[in-house]
């Protein structure tokens, strides 16, 4: 944050102009944030309590529908299997099995044994991003992709652009993606007040948020040849559900995969990878498989509200899971400012940070926060001293600063376990319904595990030495979930920040 912006935002924040001060500091040295903020503090007035307009939008409105195409959905399916089998697919150790709405899942055809390659895509049915740079329309993308806030806009352009071409040679693949993704990205406000104080909603909100920016810089570069927001809205969907991560001849890549992309989520049944020697990606069993049985393919490590935004499900008793923590606006303007900018956050405002059952991501800004709001303006010059602001965290202060800090992660849990309320149960609950509940779940165990972490501390703060600390992490289970996984990551962590 540059110095012109940080004063805009104090203007706006705390109603007062600091057009004589030069508030200039140095953003690789975290302890410059502190010593402005002092500088800075004491200049400041109240906080401006901005209300909110009666009947404001709560957020971006769902995302608008495409026309849908009408057809089998099932012989689309069918069609785009002999299409990739004409083209080099090997799968014949699995069936897609179809339902009438066009529905796949992927079953053994027979029994599979362990380390069996039982898929191979090559490369030239895999749609990547150099499918985008190699067109006209990626060309003149290229200048401004760095302004676009989603990396899979670019690609999701040129899916849409496609779409619209009758004669495109992947029109069998296009014809079997789905025509209407049910992500809650398409979903009205009734269907997110199931989502309310979660950060699953905030993450569909992001979403919404970055498409609808995407798409006004898209009008802007390209014009006529943008796709409609309807357009661009049923191909982000798509690609972000169905893209995979490849490293292709050394090189990062993300790309759509016929036939890999018809399994389901499931962790244990199969490995997958680009084989840079075969030429095409290669879907490995992980396990041996009886003969029709249903066959699954990881999607990888996250969050419910990852999953959700991006695939439209979830996943009960998720080890992943997160959960917003709400911190209220600071008290102290010192605190605040050095916030502001060591991490950008928001100025004389609530603050919303998203936390798991690891000290690691959102979770460690959370700690860094609380012990930032919690120490004294001795303690925090200390800090500075001695370095304890590392990579734009701030590091252990001693046992009584993590005491109350905990406890200020506690209550910011508590907060929002308050807010995360079940609905009145209905007679037949949708699948929707039964998602929403499943994440609610998830979400309230996340903090409740947190509103813990005071408690089981307690004994290892009394005797902060490493060696004790280590020792007390090798009893708890490396696999183990909610509050013992949080208080063995915290453990660690404070094990590795002691002063030796």
């Amino acid at each position: 944050m540059d110095d012109d912006t940080l004063r805009e935002r104090l203007a706006v924040a705390y109603g007062t102009r600091l057009d004589g001060e030069s508030l200039r500091w140095d953003d690789q040295r975290e302890a410059a944030a502190v010593m402005l903020a002092d500088r800075i503090a004491g200049l400041l007035g109240e906080p401006v309590v901005v209300a909110a307009e009666p009947g404001a939008a709560i957020g971006p409105p769902p995302w608008p529908r495409a026309p849908i195409p009408t057809g089998d959905r099932a012989a689309a399916v069918r069609d785009v299997v002999a299409w990739a089998a004409a083209r080099g697919a090997v799968f014949d150790a699995v069936e897609i099995q179809i339902s009438p709405a066009g529905n796949r899942t992927v079953h053994a055809r027979r029994p599979i044994e362990r380390q069996e390659r039982i898929v191979f895509v090559p490369r030239d049915l895999i749609l990547i991003d150099d499918n985008l740079d190699a067109t006209p329309l990626g060309a003149r993308l290229v200048p401004s992709r760095d302004r676009l806030s989603n990396q899979q806009t670019p690609f999701a352009t040129w899916l849409a652009a496609e779409r619209a071409q009758p004669g495109s040679p992947w029109r069998p693949y296009l014809d079997a993606l789905p025509a209407a993704p049910d992500t809650p990205g398409f979903r009205d406000e009734a269907d997110l007040m199931l989502l309310a104080a979660t950060a699953a909603r905030a993450g569909v909100l992001a979403a919404r948020h970055s498409l609808a920016a995407d798409h006004a810089h898209l009008v802007e570069v390209l014009g006529d040849d943008a796709p409609t927001l309807a357009a661009l809205a049923w191909a982000r969907a798509v690609t972000g559900s169905r893209t995979f991560k490849l490293m292709i001849d050394g090189l990062d890549c993300r790309g759509m995969v016929p036939i890999a992309e018809f399994f389901d989520h499931g962790p244990g049944d199969t490995t997958w990878s680009y084989d840079d020697s075969a030429g095409g990606l290669a879907i490995t069993a992980a396990r041996d498989l009886a003969a029709g049985e249903q066959i699954h393919l990881g999607y990888g490590e996250f969050a419910n509200s990852h999953f959700v935004t991006h695939y439209g499900f979830a996943i009960d008793d998720n080890p992943d899971d997160i959960a917003l923590l709400c911190f209220p606006p600071a008290a102290n303007p010192l605190v605040d400012v050095a916030a502001a900018c060591l991490w950008d956050h928001p100025l004389a405002a609530p603050i919303e940070l998203e936390a798991g059952t690891r000290i690691e991501g959102g979770m460690r800004r959370a700690l860094s926060l609380a012990r930032l709001r919690v120490a004294s303006y001795r303690e925090l010059i200390k800090a500075t001293d001695a370095g304890r602001f590392e990579g734009r965290e701030l590091l252990w202060l001693g046992a009584d600063v993590d005491r109350a800090a905990l406890q200020l992660l506690a209550e910011a849990a508590r907060a929002n376990l308050a807010r995360l309320v079940d609905p009145p149960p209905g007679d037949n609950p949708s699948a929707w319904a039964q998602t929403a509940a499943v994440i609610r779940a998830g979400e309230r165990a996340v903090l409740a595990a947190i509103t813990e972490l005071p408690e089981r501390a307690a004994p290892y703060l009394a005797d902060p030495s490493p060696w004790p600390w280590r020792r007390a992490a090798v009893s708890i289970a490396v696999d183990s979930r909610g509050g013992e996984a949080l208080m063995r990551s915290y453990i660690l962590m404070i094990a590795d920040e002691l002063p030796r």
